[in-house]
């Protein structure tokens, strides 16, 4: 069940940005994809539900995220909600 109070408009929790700014999808595009990976990977454990809340939350396309992930070999896991290395 969707907890009401965290509801965005699609339905699903959104993020909640703990202790900061929120990034700009351009920043996140620029960062080293290493360093993406430990900022989503840490976003996805500790404050979104899924990846489509994450990628609401930062207005970015799955494709856009695979595909900088993909670089260095690293794909969506929905089952630990975490970017894993291809094995």
């Amino acid at each position: 069940p969707v907890d009401k109070a965290r509801a965005g408009a699609h339905g699903y929790t959104v993020c909640m940005a703990r202790g900061g700014t929120k990034m700009d999808v351009s920043t996140l595009q620029r960062l080293d994809a290493n360093i993406l990976l430990g900022i989503i990977n840490e976003k996805l454990r500790l404050e979104c539900d899924g990846l489509e809340e994450l990628l609401a939350y930062y207005d970015m396309t799955e494709d856009q995220l695979a595909t900088r992930l993909q670089q260095i070999g690293y794909h969506y896991d929905p089952m630990s909600n975490q970017f894993k290395a291809h094995g």
